[in-house]
């Protein structure tokens, strides 16, 4: 009569049992998927971290380009600035003058064409510009996205982490009651 009463009792146990093992299969399963989506976030944050550097890289160059055509501005102020002082000593002589403003008169021809050459430049460094920073406002808009998600994420498994504590010790507690398990 004993044995069939342990052997009743074991049958039991087995039975409620069986849902446990279940969910504890299950929940393995969702943490190794978990971290498989962990794996590839870290991949794509890897990825965007890259593209921030090119777009660092371009930026820098950008700046090399603007820095060099101030350069330039600037030896052609004072290239302008040398023609006023010759314009100011022609003054005094008036065939001298003229010849001298039909020459000034081609090198300001000169330098309004490289201005606008010079402008043509600007305006495409400009729109380079504006994609670019198209470019990094999106990139900012999703890596807040994803730290957004990874936020939530965390929330969740450490919700999921604390509902699989608190069903680990009510199994514990069944099993002290029981006498499955020693006290």
């Amino acid at each position: 009569m004993n044995n069939e009463l342990l052997q009743a009792i074991s049958d039991m146990m087995d039975k409620k049992l069986e849902p446990i093992t279940a969910t504890v299969g299950s929940l393995t399963t969702t943490v190794d998927s978990l971290t498989v989506n962990m794996d590839s976030l870290t991949a794509t944050v890897d990825s965007l971290t890259a593209n921030v550097d090119s777009l660092t890289a371009t930026v820098d160059s950008l700046t090399a380009n603007v820095d060099s055509l101030t350069t330039t501005v600037n030896s052609l102020t004072a290239n302008m600035d040398s023609l006023t002082t010759t314009v100011d000593s022609l003054t005094v002589n008036m065939d001298s003058l003229t010849a001298t403003v039909n020459s000034l008169t081609v090198a300001v021809d000169a330098l309004t064409t490289e201005i606008h050459v010079i402008h043509e430049r600007l305006d495409r460094i400009e729109h380079r510009l504006d994609v670019l920073e198209f470019k990094q406002e999106r990139t900012d808009k999703k890596l807040d996205d994803l730290q957004l998600n990874m936020k939530i994420f965390e929330r969740d498994v450490k919700k999921e982490l604390h509902t699989l504590r608190d069903e680990m010790d009510t199994v514990i507690e069944l099993l002290k009651i029981h006498k499955i398990m020693p006290v």
